[in-house]
């Protein structure tokens, strides 16, 4: 299915006091411009209008994109069926509280070789990529903590609200027994179609009943 679009200058009344301040970038139509800066590279031009996908303008505004039966509504984050918790972007330190996580790396490749445990490489079918996620777990809570590295939810989702589970976890021990301010290493696979745009990795530590909130960080690359 074709990500939906739709004319900028009508994307709903919540935000028609805003969209003053949209600008486009030259006549060919090919950057949208909010306040300076590029929300959206794929503007294209239809019988004369110019129109961007709904989720680059709704990130513009911090907004979220939910399906409905006769179209689509914009949200407040948090709102619908999105797994929230703790956001953050590639190479921060989050906390959920009893945990530190960082992604250290996102890298989409032809296909994976284990650096962490031994075994045959993973390799994806016709028309897919593995993306390798290397994260970084840590300990922050006073006592030892036995973590289930890759527990549940673990995904990764794309623009177009797609959810990929995770295909095959890399780290020396998928159960660690985890002392205070002791981390663990680990690369998380999944196979997603080559058009895929990447959005979101949800990762939410298995260790009851200190587990804390699902982590959602950004996979796009840091500028």
């Amino acid at each position: 299915m074709n990500k939906p679009v739709v004319r900028v200058l009508t994307i709903g009344a919540a935000i028609l006091a805003v969209t003053a301040s949209l600008a486009w970038a030259a006549v060919n139509g090919t950057r949208l411009y909010y306040n300076g800066k590029v929300v959206s590279t794929r503007v294209i031009m239809h019988n004369g209008e110019a129109y961007a996908p709904i989720r680059d303008v709704a990130a513009a505004f911090a907004l979220s994109v939910q399906p409905r039966a006769d179209g689509y509504t914009l949200i407040q984050p948090g709102g619908g069926n999105q797994i929230e918790g703790v956001n953050g972007k590639i190479g921060q330190q989050l906390s959920n509280g009893p945990f530190l996580l960082t992604v250290v790396s996102v890298d989409r490749v032809d296909d994976y070789k284990r650096r962490l445990t031994t075994g045959g490489d993973v390799i994806p079918a016709a028309g897919q990529d593995v993306v390798a996620v290397t994260i970084r777990l840590k300990n922050a809570t006073p006592k030892r903590q036995d973590v289930m590295v890759f527990g549940n939810p673990v995904s990764l989702t794309d623009q177009d609200e797609h959810g990929y589970d995770l295909y095959y976890g890399d780290s020396p021990a998928r159960n660690v027994s985890m002392l205070p301010g002791s981390a663990v290493d680990a690369v998380l696979t999944f196979l997603v179609p080559k058009t895929a745009v990447l959005k979101d990795l949800v990762y939410k530590v298995d260790c009851l009943p200190v587990s804390g909130q699902v982590f959602r960080v950004s996979l796009k690359k840091p500028e």
